[in-house]
């Protein structure tokens, strides 16, 4: 069913689980490059992009005294037409790290995840249990990676599905520019710190439970560095 703005207004306020006032403003559809769904978000048409200034998070495990490093934009994406969530993003201001690359999308990623037999099947059709904020304070008491450290983090609400377990609503959340995952042994030693500086966590939707965590997919070799 379409939503209006008011509408976009309301669904991203329970879907992320922020506060305030948010600016919404429409956005024409556009190639997506999301791994497996692109066509279908495409297919969605036009968006609602709803956006937040000078965020800074606040999980409720966080420890005491313990706030996010950065001032962030929240942008949330909604599908006009149906109201569904296509994606997020919560960027620190300011430049990235000459050390962090972007995220792989579109056929560089899909690859990577086909070959750890994952996929994403479709949008789900229902509205998560958990908010992103939830699912947020997941990755940070169980998952793998500090969200409040992350200087970029995307988001996918996707139906997921991972060697052959039927697909369930999963919230997918990149962590991008964290503190290197530590390395292990001399072999560990050589990885560089573009591969080590990101990790993946899927949450379970439904349940706010993390199912895993990966550094893939991994940024190309020859990526440019984010200027």
């Amino acid at each position: 069913m379409a939503i209006n703005l008011e509408q976009a207004r309301v669904a991203a306020l329970r879907l992320t689980g922020l506060t305030g006032t948010p600016t919404i403003a429409p956005a024409r559809p556009s190639e997506d490059r999301t791994p497996f769904l692109g066509q279908q978000i495409a297919s969605l048409g036009s968006v609602w992009n709803v956006e937040w200034k000078d965020i800074r998070l606040s999980l409720p495990s966080a420890p005491s005294g313990i706030v996010d490093h950065y001032s962030r934009a929240v942008v949330v994406r909604l599908a006009q037409g149906t109201g569904q969530f296509l994606s997020a993003t919560l960027r620190a201001a300011g430049e990235l790290p000459s050390d962090v690359r972007p995220t792989p999308d579109g056929e560089a990623a899909q690859q990577q995840l086909q070959q750890l037999t994952e996929r994403y099947e479709a949008l789900p059709r229902t509205p998560p249990r958990r908010s992103l904020l939830q699912a947020l304070d997941a990755v940070l008491t169980k998952g793998i990676g500090d969200p409040l450290r992350a200087r970029e983090i995307t988001v996918l609400y996707v139906m997921h599905t991972y060697r052959g377990r039927p697909p369930i609503p999963a919230w997918v959340i990149t962590l991008n520019g964290i503190p290197p995952i530590p390395h292990k042994g001399p072999a560990g030693a050589r990885v560089p710190m573009w591969q080590r500086n990101h990790i993946r966590n899927v949450v379970d939707a439904n349940t706010g439970v993390p199912l895993f965590a990966t550094t893939i997919p991994q940024p190309s070799p020859r990526a440019p560095l984010v200027a």
